[in-house]
């Protein structure tokens, strides 16, 4: 067939645009007549994009790359609601490298129509439960139709001016503050302006407050569409005020949650401040009362009184380093509690003989009412409770001018916990008081009364918050009364199991000084220690009893030497826990694991400065008979070596 054969074939095709283009200019090399009856102003020689401008977003040759042919679909194009466009790679007169494309009406076929109707349902279905109100803006023309979603609204379909519906809004919904912003968004010209640098698709999102009580949020999404030759504006609207509420809560949470840690760290960085003065001051005490006894090393009397001095001091500095690693302990949530026998007026009556020296020096008053105590007997942790009562006590006495009063009451009431007793001990003193504002925050960590009463009393601010959280991890609670210049009241009230053994003998806690006289003549003592000072400390004391003392620099030497010796060479072992090579604990299983006689026997006691509930509860399940902390209370060493090895 000839050229004008071909020619006539493709003029016969009534609906189908024919024409082909160079590879690179995209000149028109041919048209057929069906294109011409288009565009009738179409010549040979011209540019495609020039005579059907906007066709061009959805062109096939935009993806074409290296392929052989491609196609699309394009709506509202000037040849039809929907075309197909295919363009072919071509050789024009055999020479000229070109593009052959077709425009033909798009037909789906039954598969492709139930695809998308189904594609149209779930994105219908989509929009419709998550927007309320679709509108779509008519650029032109200024038209808008709005179609309310919800499927409680009766109103369905309106159809209007969009600028009357922008008008109204302004003056009766959108608030004051929104107003400029919402104008800038949705004014018809605004809109216009936009849609002029749209080439495919553009989205914006808007977010406004309307004037209801309480106000309403409204979220609109713009959908700027490109569609043959205009650009269409849909504006999806929904109600987003719970979801704001909730995003505002969020946000309220986070700014408290800040301030929180703003406050404590500058609570802790208060503390820090404080706890540098309060530790430097018994350590300025020992290190100025050790250089005076050595200036005066020959004066009994004056050496006398810097170790009573350097003594006082050291257990001061001891207490301040004890509740700061309690409150560690607590916010990291190890701190563990023991149960053992309790008996309630000896606790009390220990707890006084501890504070009775600092009571007599500020020559305080004090009345003990132990009243309604049916079961004296009761299962807790003996330390902890000691702990709390000497925290208050504490606190009475350094609050409390010279010369004050001083009453503990303690009672028992009706209990709903079966098997529990209910106990409330009552502390009462005619101190200082506290103000109001301050009693908010009494158990707050490293508070303290910005009081210049106070200011000279050393303390860390934490012993209120680790009593009353020793108490409620006892099931238990205290509460605090108090008024400025008059005094304190705080009452520790917990729910304690009763004991069913009878009352133990008072007189076993008693100490005496005889106790301090312990003769271990001929006795052989094992002591595990890595620092050399503390090893030279426990050898001198120990060795006032008379006692032979071998020592070991770690664990595994300490194995060596017990299974080196013969059996009941040592009468007892003093174990330190944190050392070198192997730690205290498990040198005391291997020496349980021996096969001797004396292994399983010999009396293990664990000396660390390991000083918590879980480091005890350690040692025993290692093998150990008890757990003493350093520093070394002489007294408690001597009783201890009295009870496991005195015949």
């Amino acid at each position: 067939m000839t050229t004008k054969d071909y020619k006539m074939i493709l003029d016969s095709l009534q609906t189908t645009g024919v024409y082909a283009i160079r590879e690179k200019s995209h000149e028109i090399l041919y048209y057929n007549r069906h294109v011409e009856e288009v565009a009738p102003n179409i010549e040979l020689g011209m540019v495609c994009h020039e005579i059907w401008s906007g066709s061009c977003d959805n062109c096939p040759l935009l993806h074409i790359g290296n392929k052989k042919e491609a196609r699309s679909i394009n709506y509202d194009d000037p040849f039809g609601k929907i075309v197909e466009i295919t363009a072919n790679r071509i050789m024009w007169d055999d020479s000229e490298p070109a593009f052959l494309i077709m425009v033909a009406p798009y037909t789906e076929t039954d598969v492709q129509k139930q695809e998308r109707e189904r594609n149209d349902q779930r994105l219908a279905a989509i929009i419709k439960s998550r927007y309320g109100i679709l509108s779509t803006v008519d650029l032109e023309s200024g038209m808008c139709e709005r179609i309310y979603l919800e499927e409680a609204s009766s109103v369905g379909k309106i159809r209007g001016d969009y600028s009357e519906y922008i008008k109204k809004a302004l003056d009766y919904s959108v608030v004051d503050a929104d107003k400029a912003r919402f104008e800038e968004m949705f004014l018809l010209e605004n809109l216009r302006k936009k849609a002029e640098d749209v080439k495919e698709f553009k989205e914006e999102i808007f977010r406004y407050r309307c004037r209801l009580n309480p106000v309403m949020w409204l979220e609109e999404h713009l959908l700027y569409m490109k569609q043959g030759g205009k650009t269409v504006v849909n504006i999806l609207g929904r109600d987003i005020t719970a979801e704001k509420k909730a995003q505002e809560r969020e946000e309220q949470a986070l700014r408290e949650a800040c301030d929180a840690a703003n406050h404590a760290n500058e609570a802790k960085s208060e503390f820090m401040s404080r706890m540098s003065h309060d530790m430097r001051t018994p350590l300025n005490a020992i290190i100025g009362m050790t250089a005076i006894a050595e200036k005066y090393i020959d004066s009994r009397e004056r050496v006398a009184d810097c170790l009573n001095k350097i003594n006082v001091s050291s257990n001061h500095l001891l207490s301040l380093v004890n509740e700061v690693l309690d409150m560690s302990m607590i916010e990291s949530g190890k701190i563990e509690l023991s149960e053992e026998e309790i008996n309630i007026p000896k606790l009390i009556d220990n707890a006084l003989t501890i504070i009775r020296p600092a009571l007599q020096n500020k020559q305080h008053s004090l009345n003990v009412h132990i009243a309604n105590i049916k079961h004296e007997n009761v299962i807790g942790d003996t330390v902890r409770l000691q702990q709390i009562f000497m925290n208050i006590l504490s606190n009475s006495i350094k609050y409390t001018p010279d010369g004050g009063k001083i009453e503990i009451e303690a009672n028992e009431k009706p209990s709903t916990m079966r098997g529990c007793g209910y106990y409330e001990f009552a502390f009462i003193d005619n101190g200082i008081g506290m103000s109001k504002e301050f009693l908010e925050k009494l158990f707050e960590p490293f508070s303290r009364e910005e009081d210049s009463r106070v200011s000279k009393i050393e303390g860390t601010g934490l012993g209120m918050t680790i009593a009353r959280n020793i108490a409620r991890r006892m099931n238990g609670d205290i509460t605090a009364e108090s008024e400025l210049g008059k005094g304190t009241k705080l009452v520790v009230s917990m729910s304690l199991k009763i004991s069913d053994v009878a009352e133990a003998d008072a007189g076993n806690a008693i100490c005496n000084d005889d106790e301090m006289e312990v003769r271990l003549d001929g006795k052989r003592l094992l002591l595990v220690e890595d620092n050399e000072l503390n090893r030279e400390i426990a050898v001198e004391i120990i060795s006032q009893t008379g006692a032979i003392v071998e020592s070991a620099e770690n664990g595994q030497e300490a194995v060596q030497l017990f299974e080196k010796m013969p059996p009941n060479y040592y009468d007892m072992i003093f174990m330190d826990i944190q050392m070198p090579v192997m730690n205290g604990y498990d040198a005391t299983v291997a020496i349980r694991s021996l096969e001797r006689g004396d292994a399983a026997d010999i009396p293990i006691i664990a000396m660390t400065a390991n000083a918590f509930t879980e480091d005890m509860r350690m040692s025993k399940q290692a093998g150990m008979n008890e757990h003493m902390t350093k520093p070394l209370d002489i007294g408690q060493l001597m009783k201890c070596m009295k009870r496991w090895m005195a015949e």
